[in-house]
């Protein structure tokens, strides 16, 4: 049993040290806790950055982070003038990044440096609209019931533009925010059609967004991707998010769009 003890406070502190000292980039990119590093030996690939005085390595993405992972702070030293090795990109700060991260989506450089080399756009999925420019950490990909909505969500307004918008009847109902008309019909209809859900707001029934599938109980919404799977989603969503509080409709709807970051 103190075997069974000291083996779970071990985990419980190795999980702690990876949470305090791991890169969010990703799983593959974890650093290892000092002592790790000591006992182990260099265990990253080569090329690598050893430290000054205690010769230790980390990975040479560590090194000119901004952050002192050499115990003598030799890493952040020389940054302006330290060449980067083969096969990998320099940032402004002096950091050196593996080349196949430069333009990946994600900000390995400090000030983006990496996602802002003429990169091409992201590929939008077929339920989104592409933004006419594509510049580094705006919205792109959005969905295509935003386009001629009379919300401008690209950053260049490409989304607003030749819109033959819906000429407003005298018992349409108007969307509060953005003043856009929607049919009578589709107010308090269980679907969102204005951004700000004032269509759908006090009618004392279960909305659901666009991309979603409302259960035949009516009190539940579903993603449409769900809908003949050969599942039923309706009762398992249901006692999944009685149980356990975990699953929300809304973020399962808008994990399928790729949004600012």
């Amino acid at each position: 049993m103190r075997l069974l003890l000291l083996g779970i406070a071990f985990c419980v502190q190795w999980s702690r040290l990876e949470s305090q000292q791991s890169p969010i980039r990703s799983a593959s990119h974890f650093r290892l806790a000092p002592t790790a590093l000591s006992l182990a030996g260099c265990p990253y690939s080569a090329p690598v950055f050893t430290c000054r005085s205690t010769g230790e390595c980390i990975p040479m993405y560590f090194a000119c982070d901004g952050e002192k992972d050499c115990a003598d702070g030799s890493d952040e030293e020389q940054c302006a003038t330290r060449p980067c090795p083969d096969g990998f990109f320099q940032c402004s700060n002096g950091q050196c990044i593996p080349e196949n991260w430069k333009c990946d989506y994600y900000a390995d450089c400090k000030n983006g440096d990496d996602e802002k080399q003429n990169c091409a756009p992201p590929v939008c999925e077929s339920h989104q609209f592409s933004c006419r420019t594509y510049t580094w950490n705006t919205t792109y990909c959005i969905p295509q019931h935003w386009k001629c909505d009379k919300t401008a969500d690209c950053a260049d307004g490409s989304d607003e533009d030749t819109c033959d918008y819906r000429q407003c009847l005298a018992d349409d109902f108007r969307c509060t925010s953005s003043n856009l008309c929607i049919a009578k019909e589709k107010h308090c209809d269980s679907v969102y059609d204005c951004r700000d859900n004032s269509d759908e707001r006090g009618c004392n029934r279960t909305s659901c967004y666009r991309g979603q599938f409302l259960c035949k109980s009516r009190d539940r919404c579903i993603a449409e991707s769900d809908v003949c799977n050969h599942r039923d989603d309706c009762t398992e969503y249901h006692l999944i998010n009685l149980n356990t509080n975990i699953i929300n409709a809304s973020d399962m709807v808008n994990s399928k769009f790729r949004f600012r970051r």
